[in-house]
């Protein structure tokens, strides 16, 4: 390197001598630009992605529906959770396990925790922070401490949607899986995921399974607690 007066500090290259900060520039503004391409045009989703909707004029896509029905994913939904003679908000967001049958549902404790943890975030993420507090935040934790016992890996051989697939994971998603979204399992697919991350779904991945979730709560009940008040009143 040397210095040029009047130039500033150069830099040798193949073509002669360069300065140093216009270089430095052209080589941020490179790798800007490839940033920008790949933020753009990958599917992952992103806590931005409001903004970048509103910067390219459009909405938010809205939750993809999967081909198995509503009724066939709330069939599994009664035959996952157990029955509960308390009222709304009765059950302590702490407490509480999955389901006491003998099926593979796992139960609430310090990985359970860390998924709580990850679904108060990602719900505020995704436009549910009214979610992560009082009676909402309550009466999510109780609907997945009964499915699944917050278990990434629960599996409900006595929960199926089509006596063919059956519930898997935190949301106990069941049978929505195409087939570029199977893994070990096929329960997660549609509501917002890609392929990619329904095939981590399927595999056991905790975040693909609680956006799923997040997503399938809001687009067929609307909350947590309209869950609830749906499986009180008998569905």
């Amino acid at each position: 390197m040397t210095e040029t007066a009047g130039a500033g500090p150069q830099v040798s290259t193949p073509a002669g001598d360069a300065p140093v900060i216009p270089l430095v520039l052209l080589g941020m503004g490179m790798y800007l630009a490839w940033f920008g391409v790949h933020y753009w045009r990958s599917d992952v989703r992103w806590p931005t992605d409001p903004v970048k909707a509103a910067l390219t004029g459009r909405p938010l896509p809205a939750a993809a529906r999967s081909e198995v029905s509503p009724h066939a994913q709330l069939t599994a939904d009664v035959q996952a959770l157990q029955p509960d003679t308390g009222t709304s908000g009765s059950s302590s967001p702490a407490s509480g396990s999955g389901s006491s049958s003998g099926q593979n549902l796992g139960s609430v404790g310090a990985g359970a925790a860390t998924n709580q943890q990850l679904a108060k975030m990602l719900a505020t993420a995704m436009g549910h922070g009214n979610w992560t507090t009082g009676q909402q935040w309550a009466d999510w934790v109780w609907l997945w401490n009964q499915e699944s016992g917050w278990s990434e890996n629960a599996y409900n051989a006595g929960a199926s949607c089509d006596g063919v697939h059956h519930a898997y994971g935190i949301a106990q998603a069941c049978g929505h899986a195409g087939a570029q979204d199977a893994g070990k399992h096929d329960a997660y697919g549609g509501y917002g995921l890609s392929h990619t991350q329904a095939r981590a779904a399927n595999n056991g991945e905790a975040r693909w399974q609680i956006v799923w979730g997040i997503n399938y709560i809001a687009a067929e009940y609307g909350s947590p607690s309209a869950v609830r008040a749906r499986y009180h009143s008998g569905y």
